[in-house]
């Protein structure tokens, strides 16, 4: 018997937060529909861990989709909504240091 997230109740769902983009406050200031998120739930500082326990069925989550990406393709993570919302601007910084080491 599989089990299937989307079968449980959304007042029964555990809501899984992240930091900044990933977590639901920005979905919501964004103008994210409600899909049942909650203010309180399992809370987690790294993205992946994040990904991780959404995709093992511990609750809902409001991840990157490029990070989801592969786990959407292998049928891990479906969406509770068509909907996505702006997330962060990545930026890459490298110490001057390492250039020479190039």
């Amino acid at each position: 018997m599989t089990f299937d997230l989307l079968d449980v109740p959304a007042e029964q769902r555990t809501t899984l937060h992240g930091e900044r983009e990933m977590d639901w406050s920005h979905w919501v200031v964004q103008g994210g529909e409600d899909v049942g998120q909650r203010g309180n739930g399992l809370n987690f500082s790294d993205p992946e861990l994040l990904l991780d326990a959404a995709c093992t069925g511990n609750g809902i989550a409001s991840v990157s989709q490029l990070l989801a990406a592969h786990a959407r393709s292998n049928g891990l993570l479906q969406p509770l909504s068509e909907q996505s919302v702006p997330g962060a601007s990545w930026v890459c910084l490298i110490h001057r240091d390492s250039e020479k080491t190039r």
